[in-house]
């Protein structure tokens, strides 16, 4: 009896961490920076995006409309590249 509430409780914490990792891995965040951008540019990113029919949600800010400090230091100690115009 004892083995088999075990098993349901395990069964149960696996469910709730993989649901936790399945919410964390369909949210990708993007910071655009550049002298230009507008919020027109966001939109027309979310399109271009929202039309691929992805698995992923994104949500896109301009670096230079953050005002949140701690926002900004975390992009700047953990945020990765993955594009850029040289």
């Amino acid at each position: 009896m004892t083995e088999d509430i075990r098993w349901i409780q395990r069964f149960s914490n696996f469910n709730k961490v993989l649901k936790k990792l399945s919410e964390v891995l369909k949210n990708i965040d993007l910071c655009l920076i550049g002298k230009d951008l507008s919020l027109n540019d966001v939109f027309q990113l979310e399109e271009e995006i929202n039309s691929l029919m992805l698995a992923y949600t994104f949500d896109i800010i301009i670096h230079k409309t953050i005002d949140n400090s701690e926002l900004l230091n975390h992009i700047e100690r953990v945020g990765k590249s993955v594009y850029s115009k040289k």
